[in-house]
């Protein structure tokens, strides 16, 4: 039995062994098998990471190229845009011809181009005037309009014309101000400018071009005088440009329109440019204002290095008017410089005249014989001279302000406007005595072997060869006045004459306007009869020194005598070179004269000293106000609650706060780096500590007087362990990686904030207050329990008249439309005339028509509305309705657009609010269906205000379109590029982005052009194609500009001011001045959010006695 068990246990082992051997193999493949799993594990790891460094390269590749297909794709927009300006060029010039136009035998003398932009009546006057005209010289003066922008009014004016041809200047390239205060017009203008220039004489060849603003009429003989003047600029290279405008040309100064000028300074405002003047000035062109703030490109024309010496002609009776009033200029002058202008109304027969004394030769002399002719007036009463003399008259000047004073009597610019070598002339037209003003500076004469003197002479800024002439002419003719002599006192002036019968030479010296030293010289029997020779030693003229004397003149005023030790008068007889100008000798005086100047004097220093002694006391009694106000001032109790607003602060008042700001971020950014460095953990907590003491320390103070006293030791202490710091771990690159750092993450903060501060905004604007939510509930309790169902509004017969004033109101705030609606009627002037159809919905239908039930307006007509009762706004006539009903918009409003916080809700808000989906707000497109009887309607919003009387609006002429509002564009803002989609080519083909936008909130609509041009069918086939939402995303506004497109009548911007929403810098004159104001934006004025500074403009309207308004807690 032993046997057999030992035998069978012994089996069992064997049985075990015999399976342990496929058990291990099994064993070493599965290990060997998990080896080759491992490493296919590891290569698909790293294949992983190969594919995913592959697939960041294939991104930061695509990006580039979708960077470069953006680019092409703009660069491919622009040279669409240029493809069509060049076929609609193209199509132009064909249609009128121009190439038989070129071809002719005749050579044009002058292209004419007028620079326009964006006053298309203007254009159409200006046009008007020219081709009056230009008929019979057409061939030789072709026509060109040349507008910036794209102005539809402009161009569509500029192309009803087959006369003239028409070029656009479209500058995509956004313009960059170079100093603060300069309108982006002046770059604007400057660059059309030089592109039509460029046209004109490059592309189109021409040899001369005159250039005409869209605001000017020529005159009759305009195109003989520029072809004259065309001969005469070929002739003369000293003559840069032919003018047909003078500065001075008002009616009371000039009456002779066959007199020219040369003149130093460039008129401008209708002028000829030849094409070799071009080829200098084109290359440095200025931008804009080329001498800083207040000058343009005609002042840098001006400029020496540009004109070069050379000169204008000018007339003196205009042969342009301008009469644009409005404009890039603002008017300035227009009433009195520019309206009195005197346009020229007779026919003059320019080619018969002989046009050579005005060559730069002969017009030397020709000046010269004018001056010589007319008569020297002196004084302050130079005016009152003038109209006593007949003939011409010149009065002297010293100097620019001595220039203004003489020009302000006269009534003239008061600037050197149309100079010749520094003479002024212009003429008073009344018994055509002409004044002309020269001014006179000192120079230096000397004699050879004697004496050097200051002598008086006239300023003669002139240059190369018309020096000398010039100078003779002022030697020989000038100062040849023997009316400016006191003809009492002539007996007693001891004039010596030169005896000897010897002509000689007289050196002059004198200084030019350049600085160099001019010597001339003159021959003493070139001298009138107004100058003396004396001898410089001899007081009382007794005794005659022949080696030594002196010219003198006798004009020139005399401030001290040193042969008397006495002063000279010069209160009545020396004001800017007065009539009667004393001889230096008093002792040839009568001694009753004498002791008149003596007594004058002395009343005169005793004057003075009195009112010396007054400025002293006055000066003493406010520095002892001032210390005695300083010393009573306590500074530790003003400060925060100080008078004075924070602009009126001390702008270094901050200063401690901004320091103690500064620390802190310097300490934050030294507490990183010690943290991260081993043995500086003391230092880390010090810095930590010393930040929250700071922060608490300022709290929210924002200037020093708000700090606590021992904010100041809290500085001092922070100072010090910054110190520490900085000597212990300040690494120039780790501090600037660090504060980089700190840079961005306050930036992605501040993002944040924004985003968060512009989503409560929005909430807080859409939701309704306490008060505005209680009075409607409150109204229609009283509706319902006072069964006011049963009433209605008298006069119900006006409502279909279409003679009266009707207003549509579109609302669902009672308290709103009652300020529109009593703002209105109180300042109708026959409020009787007036009607107001408001539509509201049905959750507000009984409040806002018990509240007018109760509040009816004075005088007014009154009709409530439910938009539910127009049965025919149903879903099958109005795509909105259609759209808003079904899922996919459903969709989009209420779920698709959702966010789960504030910062990535802001910008998806606006697509949950009501307005939107209100029906009430596309109302406005049904206009004549909602009131079928009616011609005209003024459409109001219910957040505007009126100021003024509206009814001037109802006899504006739309001149055939169907919306008159105010355009909202300014330079680049408020164009179709923001409200529509461009980059869809239903957009795109059919608007011009650059359009101007206009407002809704005060629209007069022309109900019988609305009808005859399906305006409601316009609206109803592109809100039908907006879907998908493609061409634009929310409102009324898109569809608006898209339905009135090329019909909408711009109105003047003192109709309607905009903004009292949103923006808080609006010009507070244009508030007052305008008709209605308009709270489009956020900022209610029914809400706390609105603007405190405009609040006032919309409550003065609400009627805080209302019973209502009081049960709701509505104040002020």
């Amino acid at each position: 039995m032993r046997e057999r068990m030992g035998k069978c246990s012994c089996d069992y082992r064997y049985l075990l062994l015999i399976a342990a051997v496929p058990f291990i193999y099994i064993q070493m493949r599965l290990f060997a098998t998990q080896s080759q799993y491992a490493d296919r594990l590891a290569d698909a790891i790293e294949a992983e990471n190969q594919c995913t460094r592959q697939t960041r390269l294939l991104i930061d590749q695509i990006s580039m190229q979708q960077g470069r297909i953006l680019s092409l794709e703009e660069e491919r927009k622009r040279q669409d845009q240029e493809c069509r300006q060049l076929r609609a060029l193209v199509q132009d010039l064909e249609r009128k011809g121009v190439k038989k136009l070129v071809g002719d035998v005749q050579v044009p003398v002058a292209a004419i181009v007028i620079m326009a932009c964006n006053r298309a009546d203007y254009l159409d006057r200006t046009i008007k005037s020219i081709l009056k005209y230009q008929s019979p010289v057409a061939s030789r003066y072709p026509l060109f309009v040349s507008q910036d922008g794209s102005d539809p009014h402009v161009k569509s004016k500029a192309l009803s014309y087959d006369q003239l041809t028409y070029m656009q200047h479209l500058d995509n390239e956004p313009v960059h101000t170079e100093r603060p205060g300069e309108l982006i017009a002046y770059y604007k203008i400057a660059r059309h400018y030089k592109w039509a220039l460029d046209q004109l004489f490059y592309e189109h060849k021409f040899s001369r071009v005159i250039i005409l603003e869209d605001d000017m009429e020529i005159a009759p003989d305009f195109f003989d005088y520029f072809e004259a003047g065309a001969a005469l600029l070929d002739r003369d290279k000293s003559i840069m440009a032919i003018s047909s405008w003078n500065d001075n040309g008002q009616r009371q100064f000039v009456h002779d329109p066959y007199v020219l000028y040369r003149s130093d300074f460039f008129p401008g405002l209708g002028w000829m440019l030849s094409r070799s003047t071009w080829d200098e000035l084109s290359p440095k062109w200025p931008k804009a204002y080329p001498l800083g703030i207040f000058t343009y490109w005609d002042d840098w024309l001006r400029l020496k290095e540009n004109h070069r010496g050379r000169q204008f002609i000018r007339p003196e009776v205009c042969r342009t008017y301008n009469f644009g009033e409005h404009g890039s200029s603002m008017g300035q002058f227009f009433k009195q410089y520019l309206e009195p202008i005197k346009l020229n109304d007779v026919q003059v027969d320019w080619k018969s005249m002989d046009l050579s004394y005005l060559e730069e030769d002969k017009y030397v002399e020709h000046f010269g014989d004018l001056l010589k002719k007319a008569t020297p007036v002196h004084g302050t009463d130079a005016i009152l001279k003038t109209y006593n003399i007949d003939g011409d008259v010149r009065v002297l000047y010293r100097d620019q302000s001595d220039f203004e004073r003489v020009a302000s009597q006269f009534g003239i610019f008061q600037e050197w406007k149309t100079l010749y070598n520094n003479l002024e002339s212009d003429r008073l037209n009344t018994q055509a005595r002409p004044p002309t003003i020269t001014s006179t500076s000192r120079l230096i004469v000397a004699l050879p072997g004697t004496d050097t003197v200051c002598i008086s002479l006239l300023r003669a800024q002139v240059s190369h060869t018309s020096a000398v002439q010039i100078e003779r002419n002022i030697y020989n003719q000038l100062y040849d006045c023997p009316q400016c002599i006191d003809r009492q006192d002539q007996n007693n002036t001891s004039a010596i004459t030169w005896t000897d019968g010897k002509d000689i030479d007289v050196i002059v010296t004198y200084s030019d306007p350049s600085g160099g030293v001019q010597v001339k010289s003159v021959r003493s029997r070139d001298l009138s009869a107004s100058w003396r020779w004396k001898s410089p030693g001899d007081e009382n003229h007794d005794k005659k020194k022949r080696s030594s004397l002196i010219v003198e003149d006798v004009f020139q005023p005399k401030m001290s005598s040193k042969n008397t030790g006495e002063e000279e008068d010069s209160s009545s007889d020396h004001q800017f070179g007065g009539e009667m100008l004393q001889h230096s000798q008093t002792s040839s005086l009568h001694p009753v004269k004498l002791q008149r100047q003596m007594l004058r004097r002395e009343r005169r220093e005793s004057r003075t000293a009195d009112l010396i002694q007054q400025d002293k006391e006055i000066d003493n009694q406010i520095q002892e106000a001032a210390i005695k106000r300083a010393r009573e001032l306590d500074t530790t109790i003003k400060g925060k609650y100080s008078i004075w607003r924070k602009e009126y602060e001390n702008p270094n008042s901050d200063s401690t706060v901004k320091l103690m700001r500064d620390q802190i971020i310097m300490a934050k950014a030294y507490a990183t780096i010690a943290k991260a460095k081993n043995g500086s953990i003391m230092l880390y907590n010090s810095l930590i500590k010393h930040s929250r003491e700071s922060q608490l320390a300022i709290g929210e103070a924002t200037a020093d007087a708000e700090l606590h006293p021992s904010a100041l030791d809290q500085a001092k202490a922070m100072g010090h362990i910054l110190a520490t710091a900085k000597d212990q771990l300040y690494d120039c690159v780790l501090i600037a990686r660090k504060l980089r750092a700190m840079l961005q993450s306050s930036e992605t903060n501040v993002n944040s904030f924004k985003k968060k501060s512009s989503f409560l905004i929005q909430l807080a604007a859409k939701t309704v207050p306490r008060p505005l939510h209680c009075i409607p509930l409150v109204l229609t309790t009283d509706y319902h329990l006072h069964n006011y169902e049963e009433k209605d509004f008298p006069n119900k017969d006006k409502l279909e008249d279409p003679s009266l004033y009707h207003y549509a109101i579109f609302s669902d705030n009672v308290l709103a439309a009652s300020v529109v609606v009593n703002s209105t009627v109180l300042h109708a002037k026959e409020p009787e005339k007036h009607v107001f159809h408001i539509v509201t919905d049905k959750l507000n239908f009984a409040a806002m028509k018990m509240w007018f039930l109760v509040n009816a307006p004075s005088g007014a007509a009154i009709q409530v509305q439910n938009v539910d009762d127009l049965t025919w706004l149903n879903s099958s006539y109005c795509p909105v309705l259609r759209q808003l009903e079904s899922a996919r918009m459903i969709e989009y409003y209420f779920k698709a657009h959702q966010s789960s916080s504030l910062a990535a809700g802001s910008d998806n808000l606006k697509y949950r609010n009501p307005k939107y989906l209100s029906m009430l707000n596309h109302l406005r497109f049904y206009l004549p269906e909602v009131y079928p009887k009616l011609d005209k309607v003024l459409f109001l919003d219910d957040d505007i205000v009126v100021q003024k009387d509206l009814t001037p609006l109802w006899s504006v002429n739309l001149k055939g379109m169907v919306n008159g509002a105010v355009e909202t564009c300014k330079e680049s803002f408020h164009r179709y590029d923001k409200y529509l989609n461009f980059s869809n080519p239903m957009i795109s083909q059919n608007f011009d982005p650059n359009a101007c936008g206009w407002a809704f909130g005060m629209n007069i609509f022309d109900l019988r052009e609305w009808r005859k041009r399906d305006i409601t069918g316009i609206y109803h086939h592109w809100q039908n194609m907006n879907e998908d939402r493609t061409l634009w995303k929310l409102g009324t506004l898109p569809p608006g500009l898209i339905t009135f497109y090329n019909l909408t009548y711009p109105l003047d911007r003192s109709w309607h001011v905009l903004g009292l929403g949103y923006d808080p810098a609006l010009n507070q004159t244009e508030i007052e001045n305008a008709a209605v104001v308009h709270y489009n934006g956020n900022y209610k004025p029914w809400l706390d959010l609105a603007i405190a500074k405009y609040k006032s403009y919309w409550s003065r309207y609400v009627m805080l006695d209302n019973l209502y308004l009081q049960l709701c807690n509505l104040s002020e």
